[in-house]
Formats: C-alpha cells, sequence, structure tokens
C-alpha cells in the first residue's frame, strides 16, 4: 500500500503578539523529509518508522514545521499551500503506481 505523507504543522498561540512568517517554517519536500526524521522520535519519525514496519510504501511530498507561535501570516499560509500542491503534483507525476 501506497501513503503519502505531507502537511503543515503549526501550534497558532492567538495571545501571542504579531504573525508568524514564512521564514520561520522549516519546508522540506521528497526524500529530505525520510533523511531528516528517519530514526528521530517524534511524529514524523514515529510515521516513517510505522510504516516500514507495516510494510508500506511512503511518498513524502511536502511538510512545513514551525515552533508554537502567533498565527501564520498570509504569505506564510500561502508559500506552504503552493509547496504542498506543486510537490503533490511532482510526486503524483515521477512516482510510479503499484
Amino acid at each position: 500500500m501506497r501513503i503519502a505523507r505531507g502537511g503543515v504543522i503549526h501550534e497558532t498561540n492567538t495571545f501571542c503578539k504579531g504573525l508568524t512568517p514564512a521564514e520561520d517554517f522549516r519546508q522540506l519536500a521528497g526524500q529530505e523529509i525520510i533523511d531528516a526524521h528517519t530514526g528521530v522520535r517524534s511524529y514524523q519519525g514515529g510515521v516513517i518508522e510505522a510504516a516500514g514496519r507495516h510494510g508500506y510504501d511512503l511518498v513524502p511530498i511536502f511538510v512545513a514545521n514551525a515552533t508554537p507561535s502567533a498565527t501564520i501570516a498570509r504569505d506564510a499560509y500561502e508559500r506552504c499551500a503552493t509547496g504542498y500542491s506543486t510537490e503533490s503534483a511532482t510526486r503524483a507525476r515521477s512516482t510510479p503506481s503499484a
């Protein structure tokens, strides 16, 4: 079974003043996700480990992550959404179906 992995992770604290800019998000795509999180005790690392344990073919798409902070700025949201959409389309074209 093939499972796509992607998303935007941010804990928004509305009591924080200001906005969380795009520069605060660490953005990874494709193999970068696997390389950065394999063997790491985190939710990303757990997804990778569980997929391997159960024999799933994990297709890493795009992940953007920022530390908990203020509401996400509009341009940060748009950059993350564009990155996710672009990478999804790229992976769909380049990843052979099972």
